[in-house]
């Protein structure tokens, strides 16, 4: 028999407890045990690393999960009964967003379906938007939009962020020089720009509009923030924050710690709080010693 997909949901939720913490009062000591709790999807001889997911649900009730077989199923938390919701060889991945509570779902395009290979011409791929699990069940896609497979980019793992105080979405990749694409409620893109340095904590309003935090790729590296113009097209300002260290090479964004019902201003305390030397001092945790 093979051995099927164990999907560790007691870690995930341990990670987001633990940054939440983190996030409103700093490092602390901290014990844990992680144990598998219920197991999943398929047979591990079929896997492929860059396939196997999964997501909770916005109420973390139900989980994600596209197996490799191409099948998105909900699976319920209480007791692992599944709802198959699509069986389609399109289908790549699916998440949750922890602000909208909607759900994204990563499609080959019907051109690229038995595309293997990345060399030759520039391929995309459908990204497809419900705006709650019961969307997603009906299959009622609130919009579609194609973006470009690209791994230099970083496209091909993009970030999808709702910038509160805008009534955007921000899409973008993890390039050393990203770009971020502007998208309205309905889908439709309204603005691009170009940063020069790698993005972390995400997009944020202020005051002055669209702000932007990212790192510079000076020898001494600092975080950034560039503020947007009424365009959507370029800067109209950049400014120098703090001094980084630790974060040169290891930028994250907010969707890593799950900030649940992001609001105004909370991307910019997320990477006030990540500057600081303390915070990337990390406990030494106790060896815990099983005998199961």
């Amino acid at each position: 028999m093979h051995k099927p997909i164990s999907i560790t949901v007691v870690a995930f939720l341990y990670y987001v407890c633990t940054c939440r913490t983190a996030f409103a009062n700093g490092p602390e000591e901290a014990r844990y045990v992680v144990r598998e709790v219920c197991t999943v999807g398929a047979p591990a001889s079929t896997v492929s690393k860059t396939l196997q997911n999964g997501s909770l649900t916005f109420d973390g009730k139900e989980l994600i999960v596209v197996d490799p077989f191409r099948k998105l199923s909900l699976y319920r938390v209480d007791d692992l009964s599944e709802c198959v919701i699509a069986e389609n060889p399109l289908l790549l991945t699916a998440w949750s967003d922890s602000v909208t509570g909607g759900i994204f779902v990563r499609m080959k395009t019907e051109e690229n379906k038995n595309s293997l290979q990345r060399n030759g011409p520039s391929k995309t791929y459908d990204l497809v938007y419900f705006a709650s699990t019961e969307k997603l069940k009906s299959w009622d896609s609130n919009w579609t939009i194609k973006v470009a497979d690209d791994l230099l980019l970083g496209l091909d793992n993009p970030v999808l962020q709702w910038v509160e105080g805008a009534n955007l979405f921000a899409l973008y990749g993890t390039s050393p020089r990203p770009q971020v694409t502007f998208i309205d409620p309905t889908g439709n893109e309204v603005g691009k720009i170009h940063v020069p340095g790698p993005i972390v904590g995400g997009v944020d309003t202020n005051d002055d509009g669209l702000e932007v935090f990212f790192l510079s790729r000076e020898k001494e590296s600092f975080f950034m923030r560039g503020i947007v113009d009424t365009k959507l097209e370029k800067f109209q300002r950049v400014e120098k924050l703090w001094p980084s260290t630790r974060m040169r090479l290891n930028p994250i964004g907010t969707r890593e710690i799950r900030m649940r019902g992001l609001k105004q201003g909370d991307v910019r305390k997320f990477v006030e709080l990540v500057s600081r030397p303390v915070y990337w001092v990390h406990p030494v945790l106790p060896r815990v010693v099983s005998a199961i």
